[in-house]
């Protein structure tokens, strides 16, 4: 993980900001539940106090196979639209999408031809930490 510095992450240029970046990025991804993850919004998650009750259970993401899926997020009361899209958007960044950005981050393309857009990239992924990078130029 990146060094921190106060509320940023440790004086980096933006070479070093793409490479630490990428490394964390596959650190969490590693650690998650293997992918792909899927969602479906003609399904709802259902805990075993729902069935009884008849509630009408969440809006999920899954993973694995079909006839043994297993809970990855829930994200809120099925078929309310708020839950229905973070679902979907945690679903599309699976532990596989973050890998590939990783990569990506740790091309040249992105190191010498992605600037502002590579960089961006790192800016949101250390926001989702509540950090804010400080990068040297």
């Amino acid at each position: 993980m990146v060094g921190w510095e106060g509320n940023g992450v440790a004086d980096l240029t933006p070479a070093q900001l793409l490479a630490a970046t990428a490394a964390d990025m596959r650190q969490v991804a590693d650690a998650c539940t293997p992918g792909p993850w899927r969602y479906n919004p003609a399904k709802a998650w259902h805990s075993p106090q729902d069935l009884p009750l008849r509630r009408h259970g969440e809006e999920f993401v899954g993973a694995g196979p079909l006839d043994a899926t297993i809970g990855v997020a829930s994200t809120g009361p099925a078929d309310e639209p708020q839950g229905m899209a973070d679902a979907l958007h945690i679903a599309a960044w699976d532990p596989d999408m973050a890998r590939a950005v990783a990569a990506w981050l740790e091309t040249p393309a992105a190191k010498y031809g992605g600037g502002a857009a590579a960089l961006e990239v790192c800016r949101a992924w250390w926001a989702s930490r509540g950090v804010e990078p400080i990068t040297s130029q």
